[in-house]
């Protein structure tokens, strides 16, 4: 009987009803149409950190990731975002050095670089500005995420230059110690002949002498 009463009385009042649904309905359209769309644009990069002369020059695997770590670190670091926003539809932004600043600051909050196994990394870069159009949204989300990359093969062609310099000069050390190392071998060599050459029997050189002492032993 209480159910067919609660009944009765909402059909009475579904007119009511109705509205406050509408009204709640079209509150919430709103609200949604305001939120902005987000864009993500991910990339994935393999890093090469094998070296030919690796375990030679001083690089070990612990000193290989501390610099990939260096290197993650380094690529969102405040002046490379604030190259991205210069180099982005962001600039259009930010007339001022402060204003520039802040920007990359809050760019800094929509990027990810997270490690992978078998050295990739994944970047990643989400825009949902409220002054761009959903078209700008996207193609944002896309320039940061190149101009990162773009960065980051920069920062890498640097490393790579300045390994290659400590490889050569690693082995124009090795080759100054090894012809230090023959030269003092064919010193020791000829005071070796100076000293017991003229007490081995036979003819030429010590060598040949030993050799020719050695076949008139076999043969004894």
């Amino acid at each position: 009987e209480e159910i067919r009463i609660a009944l009765h009385t909402v059909w009475l009042r579904r007119w009511l009803a109705l509205g406050v649904a509408w009204a709640v309905c079209l509150l919430g359209w709103l609200v949604v149409s305001l939120i902005p769309n987000r864009y993500e644009a991910r990339a994935r990069v393999l890093v090469e950190t094998e070296s030919v002369l690796a375990g030679k020059v001083g690089m070990t695997e612990n000193d290989t990731q501390r610099d990939i770590d260096r290197m993650r670190q380094t690529l969102v670091s405040a002046d490379n975002l604030e190259k991205v926003v210069r180099a982005t539809a962001l600039a259009r932004q930010a007339t001022t050095d402060a204003e520039v600043s802040a920007l990359a600051a809050e760019l800094g909050e929509h990027i990810s670089i997270t490690a992978l196994p078998d050295n990739f990394f994944e970047i990643s870069a989400q825009a949902s500005g409220t002054g761009l159009s959903n078209a700008e949204n996207a193609q944002l989300a896309h320039d940061v995420v190149e101009k990162l990359i773009d960065l980051f093969a920069a920062s890498k062609l640097s490393q790579t230059g300045a390994e290659a310099k400590q490889s050569l000069q690693f082995l124009d050390g090795e080759i100054t110690r090894r012809g230090k190392e023959l030269r003092a071998a064919d010193s020791k060599r000829v005071q070796f002949e100076e000293r017991f050459l003229g007490g081995m029997p036979g003819t030429g050189s010590i060598e040949q002498r030993i050799e020719s002492a050695r076949a008139e032993l076999d043969n004894i």
